[in-house]
């Protein structure tokens, strides 16, 4: 019903998803790249989403090393980057928080034209699988 300027409705209810990666690198030892607050960070940023943005846990992804069952390897970070995202649409509420290693390798697909790096994250069996690259987040 209604003309021209007036409001559709939606054609589904917005999905509310979050994804939280806390890696303190407990392979490593310590003063070697072991961090000691990334999981701690974690678990407050779950907590923010369920207390002040009413996040379910049903709601909410995590990964963390210090728990086997959710490990945040390369494969399982892409594999929950896609959950994100996956079919995500105009009005959905998508949370994405990372804490942990991060930095920046040579650009090997020539996108990076002012500096010819890749942002990344460090997975935290990047010794044997690799680093996540940004243009691999874009890509998901």
């Amino acid at each position: 019903t209604g003309g021209s300027g007036s409001p559709s409705s939606p054609m589904r209810t917005p999905i509310r998803k979050a994804l939280t990666i806390g890696i303190n690198y407990l392979s490593l030892p310590y003063g070697r790249g072991r961090l000691a607050g990334c999981i701690n960070d974690s678990d407050t940023m779950i907590t923010v989403m369920k207390d002040t943005f009413d996040f379910r846990d049903s709601q909410i992804h995590r990964l963390r090393d210090d728990d086997q069952k959710l490990m945040p390897t390369k494969a399982n970070i892409l594999a929950s980057f896609r959950w994100l995202t996956q079919g995500a649409a105009e009005g959905d509420e998508l949370f994405l928080h990372y804490s942990g290693h991060g930095g920046t390798i040579d650009d090997t697909s020539g996108d990076e034209k002012l500096t010819g790096k890749d942002n990344c994250i460090y997975p935290s069996d990047f010794d044997a699988g690799g680093l996540i690259t940004d243009d691999e987040m874009h890509s998901l």
